[in-house]
């Protein structure tokens, strides 16, 4: 009976533990931020066809682009958006620019995911698209 007792503790305590963690990890984005490349030619082709004028203000943090993003995600396309957390954010060191973008889930999932580019230094988006 004490080892089964033992046993269920040391459970409960992993699961908090892992759960914690989890939720620290989200709370304070020490995520592992990825790194693009803004010169790249898909970049170059987004932004000369769906540019935007949209300003946010300085934008130094992934969860700052993280929320900037989806606000405007959900003006343009509606909540249906929400459905392509958890968003991704890279980073192009060279050139300051933050890339947000939704992910797909689930088996048979068709079509695209939002996605903007962001100034760090003044907030600008230089593009905001969907795909197909």
């Amino acid at each position: 009976m004490k080892k089964m007792y033992v046993l269920t503790v040391t459970i409960i305590y992993l699961l908090i533990l892992f759960v914690g963690s989890a939720y620290y990890m989200q709370l304070f984005e020490v995520y592992k931020i990825k790194n693009f490349d803004l010169s790249e030619p898909e970049y170059e082709y987004i932004i000369s066809n769906v540019s935007s004028k949209i300003v946010f203000g300085y934008t130094g943090s992934a969860r700052e682009a993280r929320k900037n993003a989806e606000k405007v995600w959900i003006e343009i396309y509606g909540d249906r958006v929400k459905k392509q957390k958890p968003y991704i954010v890279e980073f192009d060191e060279a050139n300051q620019v933050w890339l947000v973008y939704g992910t797909l889930h689930g088996i048979n999932m068709f079509g695209g995911t939002a996605g903007m580019l962001i100034q760090k230094y003044d907030g600008k988006v230089l593009a905001v698209w969907h795909g197909k």
